[in-house]
């Protein structure tokens, strides 16, 4: 009793020869007591600490994986989805913008690479614009084997005439695209290299491969391409009556002879200005050029079929007629000349009224008679 007294709370005593835990309670002037013995009150502590251990495992699993969808849901398939439209973005398409804006993190650099895109797109712009202000017109694309647009600037569809459909599928399919610059290659101008016409102008494309990169420059040259054709008409041309000089009259002779089978029946006919010297002597050269200019307006598209009028140099002019069905059709057409003989006046001036004098020697062949026309140009000259 005196041990009950003295403790507060519990105490271990050996009842019946077995060790228990009692402990008690005053009530007035009674003590209450409970007592089990150790065996029973610590046999059930193997089993709670196992339920509290796989408890704590299936807390440690239920938190890794809430974890780990949370870091699949607002961390990893952010920056997948950031490397997709990346992805995107290096095949071509710079009008993907990437937009990831629940992590501050990733929405900062979702910022950085649109900017980053947008001034790639505005120096482009920029440039464009700068070449245009100086007339200079050019174009740019580019894709790769693998990728899925073709990124082309401003003017590529300007330059190759492009509607609004025809935008819309060649920039979505690569091998499209390189079937229509292909087709376009095509149309390549004559002595000229990378120069093409499409439709009304002239497009100059260069192409530089890197792996499986392409970029490609699509310049346009038609003011150039034009400029240069004036001025190889222009020098083919005898400037005081606009006929051809003698080099473009062998220019074109030279392509007609190419296909000698299709010429039929033709003549070639040198003609002499007679009157010439004799109205430089009396009333000027000046008078002497409206003489040559009134021979050359008649010698112009002369005949019923085909022609081609030179002047050589002084009043020494060549005329060249051909696709005629037959001989007699030819030399009716020779016979106006001596028509014009006789009845033609050159209005030199206000009182001045002369008659065309010039004289003329013919020469008619057949089909391929001739498949050079130089050794024709020869024949009819030694003739002479």
């Amino acid at each position: 009793m005196d041990d009950i007294k003295n403790s507060d709370k519990a105490l271990h005593v050996n009842i019946n020869g077995k060790d228990c835990f009692c402990i008690f309670h005053k009530v007035d002037s009674t003590y209450i007591g409970y007592a089990t013995t150790l065996q029973y009150m610590y046999h059930e502590i193997p089993t709670v600490i196992c339920t509290l251990f796989l408890f704590l495992i299936i807390v440690s699993v239920i938190l890794v994986k809430a974890f780990n969808e949370y870091m699949k849901n607002h961390i990893v398939d952010k920056i997948h989805k950031i490397n997709t439209q990346l992805a995107d973005i290096t095949n071509g398409n710079l009008q993907h913008t990437v937009d990831v804006r629940n992590i501050f993190e990733l929405s900062e650099l979702s910022t950085h690479i649109n900017n980053m895109v947008n001034n790639l797109l505005s120096s482009n712009a920029k440039l464009t614009y700068i070449f245009s202000k100086a007339n200079f017109y050019v174009g740019t694309y580019e894709y790769s084997n693998t990728a899925k647009y073709v990124r082309f600037s401003e003017y590529i569809p300007k330059l190759f005439s492009l509607d609004e459909e025809e935008i819309k599928v060649l920039s979505a399919n690569p091998d499209d695209f390189k079937n229509f610059v292909a087709s376009t290659r095509e149309h390549i101008v004559p002595n000229t290299q990378n120069i093409y016409e499409i439709k009304d102008k002239y497009i100059r494309i260069d192409e530089f491969l890197e792996n499986d990169y392409t970029l490609g420059v699509a310049i346009d040259v038609t003011n150039e391409i034009e400029n240069r054709k004036k001025f190889e008409y222009e020098i083919q041309l005898d400037s005081l009556t606009g006929l051809y000089n003698r080099k473009g009259f062998e220019a074109k002779l030279s392509k007609l002879f190419s296909t000698p089978e299709d010429l039929g029946y033709y003549a070639m006919i040198m003609i002499m200005a007679n009157g010439l010297v004799k109205i430089n002597d009396s009333y000027g050269h000046e008078a002497g050029n409206l003489y040559l200019q009134k021979l050359a307006t008649l010698l112009k598209d002369f005949g019923i079929k085909s022609s081609l009028a030179a002047r050589q140099y002084g009043g020494e002019f060549i005329l060249f007629l051909y696709g005629y069905n037959s001989e007699q059709e030819l030399s009716k057409a020779i016979n106006l000349l001596t028509y014009i003989q006789k009845h033609t006046i050159v209005h030199l001036n206000d009182n001045i009224d002369v008659s065309l004098d010039f004289s003329f020697d013919y020469y008619i062949f057949h089909g391929s008679e001739y498949t050079d026309y130089q050794l024709l140009l020869k024949d009819t000259t030694d003739k002479k």
